[in-house]
């Protein structure tokens, strides 16, 4: 049950209020881990590679303009970048979209996992429940870890507006 630590790999989470940037901040990470580059003109990459993303809001035409933007804007080719894309999140309660995730996953293999937006992924599971989460999450956790690779979730706030910084995170 313990498995093998993944030597400096972390997951985070982006979270924020709806509308203010949080895609476009993924697209800013993977673009910068695919090209070995600096993300959000801050914080150099650690650990480049490949990257697989699973996006699930905007639709292919404007996911790939704002990559091609952002891969301009830091001087890069985004076609010449190993970036992976599934246009559709996979959800975190169906064995045969973890099994199409694990097998791309480890076909790459990526040093950077995305998933945006959890609501999609998540689908069915109550935010405010811990443990529902935990179960949904950890099936995902494992496939990334296993090819040593980060994840990272892309999370809306809630609605209520009640909370402060990670306790608006449902």
């Amino acid at each position: 049950a313990c498995g093998t630590p993944s030597a400096g790999v972390s997951n985070g989470v982006i979270a924020a209020e709806q509308k203010l940037g949080k895609t476009w901040m993924v697209l800013d990470l993977i673009v910068s881990v695919a090209s070995d580059g600096v993300w959000l003109e801050s914080f150099p990459v650690e650990r480049p590679g490949p990257v697989v993303a699973f996006l699930g809001e905007g639709g292919d035409r404007k996911m790939l303009r704002r990559l091609r933007a952002i891969a301009k804007a830091k001087s890069v080719e985004l076609e010449s970048l190993p970036i992976h894309l599934c246009m559709r999140v996979p959800h975190l309660t169906n064995s045969e979209h973890l099994d199409e995730m694990h097998q791309k996953v480890n076909e790459i293999p990526p040093s950077l996992v995305v998933i945006d937006p959890l609501y999609l992924a998540a689908r069915g599971a109550k935010g405010s429940d811990l443990y529902a989460m935990g179960e949904h999450l950890e099936e995902v956790q494992l496939i990334a870890q296993g090819a040593g690779a980060a994840l990272v979730i892309v999370h809306h706030w809630n609605q209520t507006g009640q909370g402060d910084g990670a306790g608006r995170m449902s």
